[in-house]
Parts: C-alpha cells; structure tokens; sequence
C-alpha cells in the first residue's frame, strides 16, 4: 500500500541514477563535391570488395539524385 501511495517519492531516485553524461561524437559528415566524385569513391570500394554491388547501385543511384528501392 505504501508503494502506491508514495510512488513519485521512490521513482525520483531510479530517474537520476539513469542521467547521463552527453556523449562525446568527433564524426562530421562532409558534403559530397561532386556526384562523380562519390561514385568514383564508391567504386573504389567495390573493387576493394567492402561492399557489393547492390551497395555500389545503391551509392551511385544516391549520388544521382535518385531514390533506390533495390534490385
């Protein structure tokens, strides 16, 4: 009965222990300078083999200014 009667004084404890610091995130997103240039960044990856070709259709399609649903 107590626990219901005094819910808001027993939360207010468990609310602060889950307080947390801002995070610290250094990544910045840069603007693309060209269209050709990130098909070219992302053709590079491809034939390095850290994506597929979907990823690479996808990336490519995306720096042409179109949507990609997938194959």
């Amino acid at each position: 009965m107590y626990l219901i009667a005094r819910r808001s004084g027993i939360a207010a404890p468990s609310n602060a222990s889950r307080a947390r610091a801002p995070e610290e995130d250094s990544y910045r997103p840069v603007a693309s300078s060209s269209p050709a240039e990130d098909i070219a960044r992302a053709k590079t990856l491809l034939d390095a083999g850290t994506i597929s070709q979907g990823e690479f259709d996808a990336l490519k399609s995306k720096a042409l200014g179109n949507q990609y649903f997938g194959a």
